[in-house]
């Protein structure tokens, strides 16, 4: 059961949805490096990151617990992607692209931590 996070919706989507910020990111301004482009960066990896994390405790509560974290890394990259489109450094497309993403990223995780605290009463 070591990949298990592998199988799961919610670690998917927001795995395929950080390599799709990075791509954006890669084009932010270099005097962004250290600051909006790595803060970026960490938001979006953070979120599978967590659900994969989560996914090696041993209840459901811990897991549930990983999943906040998750979920909030993903309203932190939600902010950040406004802030980086009110600096002019995608158009209103990509914006609304990757906020469709991200929607659809904190629904499957809701959802995943639906699923856990079903199972676990």
């Amino acid at each position: 059961m070591i990949n298990k996070f592998e199988k799961l919706d919610a670690w998917k989507y927001s795995k395929d949805l950080a390599v799709d910020v990075y791509k954006i990111t890669d084009n932010y301004p270099k005097l962004e490096i250290f600051s909006l482009t790595s803060q970026t960066n960490r938001a979006c990896v953070s979120i599978p990151a967590n659900v994969a994390e989560g996914c090696s405790r041993s209840s459901n509560k811990d897991f549930s617990h990983f999943l906040e974290i998750s979920l909030g890394s993903a309203f932190e990259l939600k902010t950040l992607i406004e802030i980086a489109f009110e600096r002019g450094y995608f158009d209103s497309s990509v914006k609304d692209i990757i906020d469709e993403k991200i929607t659809k990223c904190i629904m499957l995780i809701f959802g995943l931590k639906r699923s856990l605290n079903e199972s676990s009463k």
